[in-house]
């Protein structure tokens, strides 16, 4: 009974002890406490597509290679360049395909606009895949295609726009679907 005495005021005296002298703690003496300086949490950046679409049931969330993405306006052809490259990465952002992709789209002006196979000046190709498995596909006029820019930016914000297209690829054809695409708009050249 006595032995449990010295161990429960043990037990008592010690927190006090070394809270009191905070030297057995750290070896530094009293300890100093600093409010800790109040941090802004870090944003979350939420990847988002370049561009998308579907195609043979597989859907592709292209993030966009910004070394190698490039949006301009030509003032001397009147024309608008978007040549998005990038990787669609399966689960990520919805895609269920992990693939390297391209898109090509060049149409007249620098404005918000309608396009189809037959508008004068319009281009859309895209590459899916690399080396053996890469298949690229073009409007030739044959297929029907509608591409609509939705917004167009000055340089520094973002083109973005909608398309469903039937392309041609070797002597067949591709039926593109819930294509999409925003791309930050580069200097004009």
């Amino acid at each position: 009974m006595k032995l449990l005495k010295y161990i429960f005021g043990a037990f008592i005296a010690a927190p006090l002890f070394f809270v009191g002298t905070g030297s057995l703690l750290t070896g530094c003496g009293p300890e100093t406490i600093v409010d800790p300086i109040d941090t802004p949490p870090t944003p979350v950046v939420k990847d988002t597509a370049g561009f998308g679409f579907t195609v043979s049931f597989k859907d592709y969330q292209v993030l966009i290679d910004k070394s190698q993405t490039i949006c301009y306006y030509d003032k001397v052809s009147d024309i608008t360049t978007i040549n998005g490259i990038g990787y669609s990465t399966k689960d990520k952002l919805g895609a269920t395909i992990t693939s390297k992709a391209e898109i090509l789209i060049e149409f007249p002006g620098k404005s918000i606009a309608n396009f189809d196979q037959n508008s004068a000046n319009f281009k859309l190709e895209i590459a899916t895949g690399e080396n053996a498995t890469r298949i690229e596909s073009k409007n030739d006029g044959t297929g029907a295609v509608d591409l609509k820019v939705t917004k167009y930016g000055e340089v520094g914000q973002k083109v973005e726009g909608t398309f469903t297209a039937t392309l041609k690829s070797g002597i067949n054809q591709r039926s593109f679907t819930k294509g999409h695409f925003s791309i930050e708009r580069n200097a004009d050249q």
